[in-house]
């Protein structure tokens, strides 16, 4: 028995949060799972992990999300979590050039930890901070431009107000979705020959 139908859930996904220290990650994590935002939050030390139930495609999905520091001295550690993971969020604060600029590593960083598996998992760029679009320095068009060069999607969030953070997990996990049904169905015309459409069989073959 799977831990999806032990638990009762159409799907467990792992999700990842990474992104330069004072980005916002674990602020962002609080928001999405408690709506809370602690104006005292303290670095994360390693990992920490939470998980939350949401609904995608009218399937009961629960997400494993693990918020891992980004701090260069718990890299080895942090590293060794990116296993089984399907889903990425890789964050950045809209008033710190340098953290945007460091997306680079985390995406490069994110598929050599990943190219030792089948499959790299879907990924999302989340501009932070939205709130203080008056101090902001990275625009948005550059972001949304490096969001597409690296195949992923992008959503700029608030995590003191709110604001699009819930829609950065539904669209990750929506995307997550897609990928794992498209990959379902190419196992099944594979492995059967064809694909089978009620008690019909559709062949691969001309």
């Amino acid at each position: 028995m799977t831990y999806s139908q032990e638990c009762k859930y159409d799907q467990v996904m792992k999700v990842l949060l990474i992104g330069d220290p004072g980005v916002g990650k674990t602020q962002i994590v609080n928001k999405f799972t408690r709506d809370q935002f602690d104006d005292d939050v303290k670095p994360t030390v390693g990992v920490e992990y939470v998980t939350k139930v949401i609904h995608v495609k009218g399937k009961v999905v629960c997400l494993h999300i693990w918020d891992l520091a980004g701090r260069e001295m718990f890299r080895s550690i942090t590293n060794a979590y990116y296993h089984g993971a399907v889903g990425a969020l890789i964050v950045y604060d809209i008033t710190k050039v340098r953290t945007f600029e460091n997306v680079s590593n985390w995406f490069e960083n994110l598929a050599r930890t990943m190219s030792e598996y089948v499959d790299s998992p879907v990924t999302m760029m989340v501009g932070n901070k939205v709130d203080l679009r008056h101090q902001r320095s990275v625009p948005i068009e550059t972001a949304m431009r490096v969001a597409k060069q690296r195949n992923s999607t992008f959503v700029e969030t608030s995590a003191l107000t709110g604001c699009d953070v819930e829609k950065a997990f539904q669209r990750l996990a929506e995307r997550i979705m897609d990928k794992l049904e498209e990959a379902e169905l190419r196992h099944k015309v594979t492995v059967g020959g064809g694909l089978e459409v009620g008690s019909q069989s559709l062949s691969a073959q001309p």
